[in-house]
C-alpha cells in the first residue's frame, strides 16, 4: 500500500523546498532524535565554507588535486592523480585544502557526501565538485567528519542535495545546516579518537607498500632500465606483427621491447603459466545495500589493496557464477579504465564473507606452487607490471580494455636464488610487508566502523 506524507505549506514556504525528499520519513525521524538529544548545525563549527575551481592542470605540477575520484572515508586517494604547479596554487585565494580542512564531495549520484579530513601537511587543491570546510580552532575536526561519514550525516546529505537524476549537488551553505549531534564529551572523544586511530593506520599502511615496491623494483634493476635512452622512431618486422596478432604502434614501442628482454634475462615467466584459470568476473542482476555477498568493484581495487569496506552487496544468486567467485589467494586486476587498468589486489586469509569479482575484473586462480599471491599483486602495480598492462591493453581514449588471452602474456619477476631456484623465503619478506599494509588498513576499517556505529547508536537510543 502506497504511504503519503502531508507538508503543511508553512514548511514549504520557511525551508524554501518543495521537493519531496527533503520531506521524506528517514530525514524527518532523524531530526526529530536529534532534538532529543540535542544537536547545532555544522555552520556553528565552522570558520569557512567555499567551493573548490576549476584548476589549471600540469603533469609537471607539486600540489595534488582533490576531485570526486580522490576522495575517501580515511585517506585522499591517489587514483588517476592530477597536479597543479606551486605557483598556480599560490595565486589563487580558494580551494586551498590545508592541515585540518574538510574536503566533501558535493556532486555526482552516489558520490555526493564523501567526505575527508586532511590531517597532513600535505597541502591540496580542490576542483569545483568539492567543498572545503576549515574548522574553527576550537572544534573537534575528526569528530565532526565521523559525524559526517555516519548514517547520521549521510541521510542529511541525501536531505540537502538538490538537481535530479545524476545532475545533484549540494551547495556549501546546505552543507552547513547539516545537524552535529551534541553528544556527551567522552562519547565525542571517544569517536574522535577512533577515528584519528584509523586514519593513523591507513598512513603506517602506506609506508609498508612504497617500502616493498622499492626493494622488489631495486632487485629487478628498474632506476637503470629506466635511464636507457628514447628512440623517436622504431621499425617493427612483419613477422613479429603475425604472430602478435595486433599492428599498433604503442604496442611494440622500444621501451616495452627493453624491458620485456630485461625480464627475460632475469628468468621471469609468463603470468599464464603461474595460473590454473584466468577469467572475467560477473555482472549482478541488482544491488542490495543487506545482500550477503560482497561485490568487489574495479573501483574498489587500489594500488596498495581492495577496499573492502566500500564495496556494494548483491543477493545470493549472483553465487550460480561459479568463475566470479572470489576466495582466499585469489588475485583480481583491473581490465578497463584509463588510469585504473592494470591495477591489482589479492584476497587475505579469513575473509569471512562471500565474495563475487564484478564483470570490469579478471579473476587470477593461482597455482600455488611459484608465487605468492601478495608478491604477485606487488609485481603487478608496479612500474613493470603496469607497463605491461599498458603495452597489452586493447582499445582507444578511455575505452581500454584487458582479456584474459592479453594479460597471460604478461611477463612476472620472480625473486631467484643464486643457484637460480625460486627465492621463496624473499618472497615471504616482501608478502609480509604487503600484508602488514593490507591488516592495518582492515583494522583502519574496523575502527571507522566503531566510530561511525557510536554516533548511530547514540541518536537511535536517544
Amino acid at each position: 500500500m502506497a504511504e503519503y506524507r502531508v507538508v503543511p505549506i508553512t514548511d514549504l514556504e520557511r525551508f524554501s523546498r518543495w521537493d519531496a525528499e527533503y520531506f521524506s520519513p528517514k530525514p524527518t525521524e532523524l531530526l526529530a532524535a536529534l532534538r532529543q538529544v540535542g544537536a547545532r548545525p555544522l555552520g556553528t563549527y565552522i570558520d569557512k565554507a567555499q567551493r573548490g575551481m576549476a584548476p589549471n592542470y600540469d603533469p609537471a605540477g607539486s600540489v595534488p588535486i582533490i576531485r570526486t575520484v580522490n576522495v575517501r572515508d580515511l585517506e585522499f586517494s591517489a587514483t588517476r592523480q592530477e597536479y597543479v604547479t606551486q605557483s598556480f596554487y599560490s595565486s589563487l585565494s580558494k580551494g586551498h585544502v590545508g592541515e585540518l580542512d574538510i574536503a566533501v564531495t558535493s556532486t555526482g549520484l552516489g558520490t555526493l557526501g564523501r567526505v575527508f579530513c586532511n590531517m597532513g601537511i600535505q597541502e591540496y587543491m580542490a576542483d569545483g565538485h568539492i567543498t572545503v570546510l576549515s574548522p574553527k580552532a576550537d572544534a573537534d575536526y575528526a569528530y565532526l567528519t565521523a559525524v559526517l561519514q555516519s548514517g547520521v550525516g549521510q541521510i542529511q546529505f541525501e536531505q540537502w542535495q538538490r538537481g535530479s537524476s545524476g545532475q545533484i549537488e549540494i551547495y556549501p551553505e546546505d552543507i552547513l545546516s547539516i545537524m552535529i549531534p551534541l553528544l556527551p564529551i567522552s562519547l565525542q572523544l571517544e569517536i574522535s579518537e577512533l577515528w584519528k586511530s584509523a586514519v593513523n593506520l591507513v598512513q603506517r599502511a602506506c609506508l609498508f607498500y612504497p617500502e616493498a615496491e622499492f626493494e622488489l623494483l631495486d632487485r629487478i634493476g628498474w632506476p637503470a632500465l629506466q635511464n636507457s635512452k628514447v628512440e623517436l622512431f622504431f621499425v617493427e618486422n612483419s613477422a613479429v606483427l603475425d604472430n602478435a596478432g595486433r599492428v599498433d604502434a604503442e604496442h611494440f614501442q622500444p621501451k616495452f621491447r627493453r624491458l620485456c628482454q630485461h625480464l627475460l634475462d632475469l628468468k621471469a615467466v609468463g603470468l599464464g603459466t603461474l595460473c590454473s584459470s584466468i577469467d572475467k568476473g560477473t555482472q549482478p542482476g541488482s544491488y542490495s545495500s543487506d545482500g550477503e555477498i560482497v561485490v568487489v568493484k574495479s573501483k574498489n581495487v587500489f594500488g596498495q589493496g581492495i577496499d573492502f569496506g566500500n564495496c556494494e552487496r548483491t543477493t545470493s544468486e549472483v553465487f550460480a557464477d561459479i568463475h566470479a567467485r572470489l576466495a582466499e589467494g585469489d588475485v583480481v586486476m583491473n581490465s578497463t579504465g584509463l588510469g585504473t587498468l592494470g591495477r591489482a589486489g589479492f584476497i587475505p586469509a579469513n575473509h569471512p564473507e562471500k565474495m563475487v569479482a564484478s564483470v570490469d575484473l579478471l579473476k587470477l586462480s593461482l597455482k600455488h606452487d611459484e608465487v605468492l599471491p601478495e608478491d604477485l599483486t606487488l609485481f603487478l602495480n608496479c612500474p613493470a607490471g603496469l607497463a605491461q598492462s599498458e603495452m597489452f591493453q586493447t582499445g582507444s581514449s578511455g575505452q581500454l580494455h584487458l582479456y584474459p588471452q592479453h594479460i597471460q602474456n604478461i611477463l612476472i619477476f620472480l625473486p631467484r636464488n643464486k643457484d637460480g631456484s625460486i627465492d621463496i623465503a624473499g618472497q615471504k619478506k616482501l608478502a609480509d610487508k604487503v600484508v602488514g599494509a593490507s591488516v592495518a588498513k582492515k583494522e583502519a576499517q574496523v575502527k571507522l566502523a566503531q566510530a561511525k556505529r557510536l554516533v548511530e547508536e547514540a541518536i537511535s537510543h536517544g
